[in-house]
């Protein structure tokens, strides 16, 4: 039998679930939009911004000015169009509502408290230039751009990400970043990042930093290596202090003139 409820004084029963809803705290209520942003964001955005939003294979939104999302309107926009030419898809699923709901919730992500990090970005600095790490990677122009830019990846990736990156770079490659071999109508190999391709051509960066153009039909085989990475693993050749340090020293690396000095904001 279903249960009922009366308003006292009055004679017309309603569901017992309908006046649940009526009489539901204001307080509930208001924090549903919150929550339901939460929920949202777990399910849609944290496998690439990670979780609490510190950065994975998408950037990191623990952060008050986001490059892209000047202001909320802008924010509701990248969420419900995705950005062209990135990783970033259209959140073709949500409604408006919920829309709304993942962009207030990733900018209450800015006003969280950066989590300190153990480690001397100073000691990380001087690592990462033993290590030439330069020979393939720039900051704020120094280097050789063959691997991602560092620049600013202090604020594009979190650091669990970071060490993962460092310690098995096979498990943190970008889509935009893979390796491709490449054997070339006379038999001998080349290994590169992919660039660019389409149904006729490819186009790869050689670790000696050449750009090089195939037309598929002028090649014996294109190979897309989605789970090697031309980056060497340091897993073993720096312990654990020092990979704090280096991590320290990336998440440092915000897009100023000063991120060379290795010191955190």
């Amino acid at each position: 039998m279903r249960e009922e409820f009366r308003y006292p004084g009055r004679g017309a029963p309603i569901p017992a679930l309908l006046a649940a809803l009526i009489l539901l705290p204001m307080g509930a209520a208001a924090q549903a939009p919150e929550e339901q942003g939460r929920r949202l964001f777990e399910v849609h955005c944290a496998r690439c911004h990670g979780l609490d939003g510190a950065g994975g294979e998408g950037p990191g939104l623990r952060r008050e000015n986001l490059r892209r999302a000047t202001d909320a309107e802008t924010l509701r926009e990248i969420v419900d169009r995705g950005i062209p030419g990135t990783d970033m898809p259209p959140a073709s699923s949500l409604n408006t509502q919920e829309i709304g709901a993942v962009s207030d919730y990733v900018l209450s992500l800015g006003v969280v408290a950066r989590v300190e990090l153990p480690g001397d970005p100073a000691a990380g600095r001087e690592l990462y230039e033993a290590a030439a790490c330069s020979a393939c990677h720039l900051v704020n122009g120094e280097g050789i751009a063959f691997g991602p830019d560092l620049s600013d990846i202090g604020l594009l990736r979190g650091p669990a990400y970071l060490r993962e990156a460092i310690e098995a770079p096979e498990a943190a490659v970008l889509p935009r970043h893979r390796t491709v071999r490449i054997v070339e109508a006379g038999g001998a190999e080349v290994m590169g990042m992919r660039v660019n391709e389409d149904t006729f051509s490819i186009q790869i960066l050689t670790p000696a930093g050449e750009h090089r153009s195939y037309r598929r039909s002028n090649v014996r085989e294109v190979e897309l290596l989605p789970a090697e990475s031309l980056m060497m693993s340091y897993a073993g050749q720096f312990d654990e202090g020092e990979l704090d340090d280096l991590v320290a020293w990336l998440a440092s690396l915000r897009g100023r003139d000063d991120a060379m000095t290795g010191e955190p904001e």
